[in-house]
């Protein structure tokens, strides 16, 4: 660093560069300086270092300092690989012209060397005998297990035969294991210290003795590998797997001397562990993999998995017993068994018991070697963890098991003991658990726990598991039946065998289609029938021999079929009332029916068999049977020569219609008591065995219809909740109640939805728009469509339980509402009291429904009655009403588009005239003109329309059909009012200075503007103001117009009225347009008060409109226009400048101010008015106080230059 205060700094610095270099070169140099210099020198000489040490596939950047830029089309760089070495042309190092650098983008080790760079121009090299060292990687360091040490640079490799399952090697007995460390190194490195081996204990680390044999070198070019060979033995502890660690190791530390790398190498990156685990055992037990031991029956495969099955030697356990019992018939199964390579099985066999003797007999076996170390179980079964020096093996098996089976045993052994052969440590086994379990069986408690003693070395595990043996000896109908016996001596054709239906009865050969077919395995055969009947049923044996008094084959066979539900006979018994579509008879609903449940049961079959009965109703919503009471008649027995005839007699009712959903149905159980059955038998039944047949019965049966209020749909939520109410249910609230108010409506189409229960039988809904105007009533039938969904959580509804979900619907009324309705009623007619027809019904509900209307005035409900062709008949259906008050857009304005909507129960616009009436009287009515008629796409609906509405449109309008103004249904609309109010241009209001004379024009004509826009009044002046209005031909906008003129006092801040006289009023045609006119005179105040602005307001009331009380705008109250002029108000009164307060910044500017009190500024003093001696030029203020006037003038100043 260099401090410096100097103008010849140039001179300076050039001085202090060239002695720094001189004493940077390491030359003797004295510091002498031209110039001053202020501050000092501090120079240290340091050596440098760069990063020399790197890993494998980094890269190498190398920045060259004091140069721009290096990368020249000569550019070159050489390496040697020994310090003493030739330099030669380097393919790996160039110069990077985006980063200036010299670089090598993916470092080997074969890339360790010195390094130079120039080119030829160069004065000096830019990189010069600049080490590079690559460290060795992880594959650089490997461990190869062998029989002998590696001296063949081909066989490096491992080379070691002795591994389990997965591959692990292990070291057994007297077997020897030979480590070779493989380390490949560079030629160029700086040293090759730092390898050694380690071998030890995996888990306490304890080091384990080794012999090293022979180091081996062998080159290859720029590299050489160097193997280092020892010598292991296994640490051996009976019955367990000693895992030991062999490491093969390379530290690399650099001669500082030689590598100066600028920081410590990192040990991570200098320290290379190649480690392997290599497994030493002795006595190791034999595994049978849990997850693999699957078997045809899947409850023995349960028992054998679990942890309790499992045996071994000289460990108590108590047998594993089955509490139901094992099928008979050939058993298959397979599981994985992990062993020894060599002297390591697997044997499956099972025990037997016969007069009190228990035996083993050997099952068959197949083992097969399992390669595939992704074995699907093995490869996620816990047992891996334990398979070190261990095979694994898939063993499958086939065992007979045969009533006197007692157990099954899988095994799998490992024999160390070489003074033991393999058979006598299986049979040793077998040996202890037949003795065992033989005491077992004798002492008739549970056993002791048991334990089996090791044979020698040897060491095995097993699954046992204990069962009983039965064989499906109670079936139904239909299905196949096998019984296996074993031929003992003789051959399958050789033996016979018989059948009786009791022990009573006399054996016969057995016949029927049974045969007698050989077993897969020798000295088994199985008596077979498919598709077995009731009459099946009985004992069965079999002997050796035929026609001979041999011992038989096994103990009898007890067989039990249960008969088909199709053998029971269902038959009912009533008086036919009612019948279904083809003409089957069926009861009525409360009617007695006796029921007969009948079947012919086989002599084989022993037991107390009962009928039993139920009677249920099916329920739609949860899709079950409910049960309905029933009694118990009597019983008959027959004896016949088939079987027993078993008959029982019911009594029971017909279902009323809330237990009835759309059928019933009868079901007669046999129930077999006291059955007698084979003491081997496998079938377990819950309760007593039965079987049963059903038959439906349909009930015929009635229901009143109903409409279900609280699922009405409406678009208009008031509608909705008046309809819903039960009170809409009651005419006396719905319509004779004052305080409930009419729902107010829009015209034109809405839809109604209803749920409903049409009833049983089902019925009609109907829904009707009640009309009323003037003298005229009737009802607007309203048509329906019927949809297929019904909405959600109707189940939960009373009625709907009720009727069990039958003729419940969803309906969609499609009203045309119109100002004249007054009310909408909806009903379900179904006829219930079946005094008449629906259509009947119709005529009475519609009959009462129009006298309800009209006789709204009498809080009292009339029944519902009426004479029909001479018979008084009465019905009480379900309804729904409500009162309306339907509004349209009767208020419209000019351009506004209109529609009017009515009935066109014929669909086609064509049968439909229109009129309107704009004046008072009927006579002119007419055909409005510029008017449309359209069809809307909703049934029965149209529309009078027009785009873009006149002024001259207003009027009462009215439709109907063309060909009879009574048609039926009614087509239209009632007379309505229609009002298009005027513009606002329409209304004007403008002031004149003359007054205005009766049918004369009245134009505007003032003429005292302020700022152009407003109109000034001054002190005591008069004006006209003339209030004009366009004329609607319609009368009923013909308006009343009035004038309020108000002063504003700004001493009080209120207007104030002034009074006005009114001039004239007339109609007049001006400017092409019927006009009415009213004029008024007004008077300004006098110039003493205080007024500051006047207003003149027109106010134009349509009071014959009257109130509007159907326009669904909310317009109610007749139009009101008002069109306000607001006046200026003028003082007048001259300006005045008080002399007196005249006041400046230079006093001498008026010591001579001659015009005091003068107000004729042109005077002779005036001219005198100045200072009496010359001024200073400089700036001047004045301040003058004044009275501007009224209306007040500007304010100026000028200075004149002479």
């Amino acid at each position: 660093m260099v401090l410096y205060t100097s103008r010849s700094g140039y001179n300076l610095l050039s001085s202090v560069h060239e002695t720094l270099i001189e004493w940077t070169k390491g030359n003797p140099i004295e510091a002498r300086f031209k110039g001053k210099l202020r501050g000092g020198i501090r120079a240290v000489r340091v050596v440098m270092m760069h990063e020399a040490v790197h890993v494998v596939n980094s890269r190498l950047s190398i920045r060259v300092f004091n140069r721009t830029n290096i990368c020249n089309p000569m550019f070159r760089c050489e390496k040697k690989t020994h310090i003493q070495g030739t330099y030669t042309p380097s393919d790996t190092m160039f110069c990077n012209q985006t980063s200036n650098r010299i670089e090598i983008t993916q470092l080997q080790i074969t890339d360790t060397g010195w390094y130079r760079c120039d080119y030829p121009s160069a004065s000096e090299r830019l990189l010069d005998e600049y080490y590079v060292i690559i460290l060795p990687s992880q594959d650089d360091v490997k461990i190869y297990l062998t029989m002998s040490p590696i001296i063949d640079r081909h066989k490096c490799h491992d080379d070691y035969p002795y591994v389990d399952f997965l591959g692990r090697p292990y070291i057994r007995g007297a077997q020897k294991l030979i480590i070779n460390c493989a380390y490949r190194f560079s030629t160029s490195l700086d040293n090759y210290d730092g390898s050694s081996f380690v071998h030890m204990h995996a888990v306490s680390k304890a080091e384990l003795p080794f012999k090293q044999l022979n180091t081996t070198t062998f080159h290859f070019g720029d590299t050489f590998v160097k193997i280092n060979s020892y010598e292991i033995d296994g640490e051996f502890v009976r019955g367990e797997v000693t895992e030991q660690l062999v490491e093969c190791i390379h530290h690399y530390q650099p001669v500082f001397d030689v590598v100066r790398n600028h920081t410590p190498v990192d040990e991570r990156l200098a320290l290379i562990r190649s480690v392997k685990h290599v497994y030493a055992t002795v006595g190791k037990r034999p595994i049978i993999v849990q997850a693999s031991i699957s078997t045809t029956d899947s409850q023995l495969t349960i028992l054998l998995r679990q942890p309790n099955a499992s045996v071994f030697e000289a460990e108590s356990f108590k047998p594993i017993m089955r509490t139901d019992k094992t099928k008979e018939g050939f058993l298959k199964g397979e599981f994985i068994a992990l062993h020894y390579p060599h002297d390591g099985w697997a044997s499956v066999w099972k025990l037997t018991q016969h007069d009190a003797i228990v035996k083993d007999e050997q099952c068959k076996t197949e083992s097969e070697l399992i390669r595939d170390r992704s074995h699907p179980v093995l490869k996620h079964s816990p047992e891996l963890k334990q398979s070190h020096t261990l095979i694994a093996m898939q063993v499958n098996f086939g065992c007979m098991i045969t009533p006197d089976t007692i157990g099954l045993v899988l095994s799998v052994f490992n024999n160390d003991d070489v003074t033991k052969t393999n058979l006598t440590v299986e049979q040793n086994f077998r040996n202890q658990l037949i003795a065992q379990t033989a005491a077992s069986l004798k002492s008739q408690v549970n056993a002791n726990d048991l334990v089996i003693s090791p044979t020698g070395d040897s060491n095995s595990a097993h699954r046992y598991v204990r069962f009983q043996v039965g064989w499906e000896a109670t079936v139904c109908a239909g299905m196949d039946v096998a019984m296996y016996w074993k031929t003992e001596n003789g051959t399958v054709d050789q033996s016979e065998c018989l059948y009786q239906t009791n022990l009573r009865d006399t054996q016969q050969l057995v016949q029927n289609g049974f045969e007698k077919i050989a077993s897969s395995l020798l000295g088994y055969f199985n008596l077979t029938k498919s598709q077995v009947t009731q009459f099946d049923s009985g004992l069965y044996m079999c002997r050796a021999c035929v026609n001979c008094t041999s011992t038989p084959l096994g103990p009898a066979r007890r067989l039990v079929v249960f008969p088909n539900s199709e053998e029971i006979h269902i038959r009912f018994k009533f008086k036919p009332l009612a019948k279904l579509p083809d003409n089957t008879p069926i009861p009525l609903s409360g009617q007695t029916v006796q029921v007969y449940c009948s079947i012919i049961l086989s002599y084989g079959i022993q037991t107390a068999a009962k009928f039993i009965l139920r009677y249920e109703t099916y329920v739609v919503s949860t899709q079950t049977y409910m049960q309905l009471p029933h009694q118990h008649l009597k019983i008959d027995k027959i004896n016949t020569k088939m079987g027993i005839n078993l008959t029982t007699v019911f009594i029971i009712k017909g279902a009323q219609p809330v237990d009835y959903w759309n059928h019933t149905r009868i079901t007669c159980t046999l129930e077999f008591h006291k059955l007698v059955r084979d003491s081997f038998d496998t079938f377990k039944p819950k309760g007593t065995p039965s079987i049963s047949r059903s038959h439906i019965l349909f009930v015929k049966e009635r229901m009143q219809a109903r409409l279900l209020l609280q699922l009405t749909d409406v678009n208009h939520p008031e509608l909705q909740r008046r309809l819903r109410i039960l009170d809409s249910s009651n005419v006396n609230q719905s319509l004779y109640n004052e305080s409930v108010r009419p729902v107010t409506v829009s015209e034109g189409w809405v839809s109604i939805k209803h749920t409903v229960f049409a009833g049983i039988p089902h019925g009609v809904i109907k829904t009707w728009c009640v009309y009323r105007y003037g003298t005229h009533a009737g009802l607007d039938e309203c048509p329906h469509s019927d949809e297929d969904s019904l909405p959600t959580g109707i189940e939960r509804l009373e009625i709907y339980r009720q009727a069990r979900g039958r003729n419940f619907k969803t309906t969609t009324a499609n009203c045309v509402f119109l100002p004249e309705h007054v009310g909408l009623v909806s009903t379900v007619l179904n006829a219930y009291d079946h005094t008449l027809t629906i259509e009947r019904e119709e005529i009475v509900v519609k009959q009462q429904i129009l006298d309800w209307f009209l006789k709204a005035d009498k809080a009292k409900l009339l029944p519902i009655a009426a004479t029909v062709d001479g018979q008084q008949v009465s019905t009480e259906p379900h309804y729904q009403l409500v009162k309306l008050d339907p509004k349209w857009t009767s208020v419209l304005s000019i351009g506004d588009t209109v529609q009017m909507h009515g009935l066109a129960p014929k669909n086609d616009a064509n049968h439909i005239c229109c009129e309107r009436a704009n004046a008072s009287s009927e006579h002119n009515r007419k055909s409005p003109a510029g008017f449309s008629i359209s069809l809307t796409g909703k049934p029965y609906e149209y529309v009078l329309w027009r785009k873009k509405l006149a002024y001259s449109d207003s009027g009462i309008y009215s439709c109907g059909d063309c060909s009879t103004k009574s048609s039926i249904p009614r087509t239209g609309f009632a007379p309505r009012d229609l009002f298009v109010l005027p513009a606002h241009d329409m209304f004007s209001i403008h002031l004149h200075h003359r007054p205005l004379q009766k049918d004369t024009e009245f134009r505007p004509g003032f003429t005292q503007w302020l700022r152009g826009n407003l109109p000034v009044l001054y002190s005591d002046q008069t004006a006209s103001v003339r209030c004009t209005h366009v004329l609607s031909p319609f009368w009923k906008l013909r308006p009343t117009i009035s004038l309020s003129y108000m002063v504003f006092e700004s001493t009080t801040l209120y207007n104030l009225t002034y009074d006005s006289v009114e001039e004239t009023e007339f109609e007049m045609m001006q400017d092409f347009q019927l006009q009415l006119v009213r004029s008024f005179s007004i008077t300004a105040p006098q110039p003493h008060e205080q007024v500051n602005a006047l207003y003149v307001t027109c106010t134009f009331n349509f009071e014959n409109m009257g109130n509007v009380t159907k326009d669904v705008q909310g317009f109610m109250e007749p139009l009101v226009e008002e069109r306000t002029q607001r006046i200026a108000y003028q003082v007048l009164m001259a300006p005045t400048i008080f002399d007196e307060h005249l006041v400046t910044s230079k006093p001498a500017l008026f010591e001579r101010f001659l015009h005091k009190g003068q107000f004729n500024w042109t005077s002779v003093d005036f001219h005198k008015t100045g200072s009496q001696k010359r001024l200073i030029e400089e700036h001047v203020w004045i301040s003058v106080s004044l009275q501007r006037g009224i209306p007040a003038g500007p304010i100026e100043l000028w200075t004149y230059h002479v």
